[in-house]
């Protein structure tokens, strides 16, 4: 399996009283090994957003997933997934959104800090271009989002990289979870070139 390798990806459903998610399974080409490795990490992640959501069998609150592959080449596999929770009626919900990106021949779930290089000030000038950003008047929410962090949520597409932003604990049922686009020529000097940028890029 090379460089060109993709996941073959199947959908999956966890459906109870109230609970409602979607999730991708990933199969081959891959060792055995490798696929458990991915698919546990997944579903980790979808336990983890129902939790939050604050599904339980015995309340009424109603909890909703699903997911969408953001990409799916040259051996990186990056997934969006967004859960939803909200008491039927009611105007609030809780909305989250999270991301995985993995190396499809080893089965490693990146971390945010394996995109860019060691000895670069990332953080800041992620932090300027978040700025510039806000400063067009695009997203009032994520003017409060503080900083990036070292384990910023984030998802990668093929033109962009994607930094996923919490919202309060309650918005409104037509909000969303700000997400802001960083376009890779923006920041190629700081990709680490073994990264799953830099591999995906070259």
């Amino acid at each position: 399996m090379g460089e060109e390798a993709v996941a073959r990806i199947f959908p999956k459903r966890v459906a109870k009283p109230g609970l409602n998610f979607s999730y991708p399974e990933i199969e081959g080409p891959q060792e055995k090994r490798v696929l458990k490795q991915m698919n546990e990490a997944i579903t980790r992640k979808v336990r983890h957003l129902i939790r939050d959501q604050g599904y339980a069998p015995e309340l009424t609150r109603e909890v909703a997933g699903g997911y969408q592959v953001k990409l799916n080449a040259k051996g990186i596999l990056s997934l969006r997934l967004e859960g939803t929770g909200n008491v039927p009626g009611d105007a609030l919900r809780t909305i989250a959104v999270k991301g995985l990106t993995f190396d499809l021949h080893s089965g490693d779930l990146f971390k945010f800090e394996d995109l860019f290089n060691d000895d670069c000030d990332y953080v800041s000038r992620l932090n300027g271009l978040i700025r510039q950003t806000l400063n067009a008047g695009d997203d009032e929410t994520v003017a409060e989002f503080g900083g990036v962090l070292k384990r910023q949520e984030f998802y990668m597409t093929e033109t962009a990289l994607i930094l996923v932003f919490p919202l309060p604990e309650d918005t409104p049922a037509q909000g969303s979870v700000p997400e802001l686009a960083i376009g890779y020529p923006e920041v190629r000097d700081l990709i680490y070139k073994n990264g799953p940028i830099g591999r995906f890029l070259r």
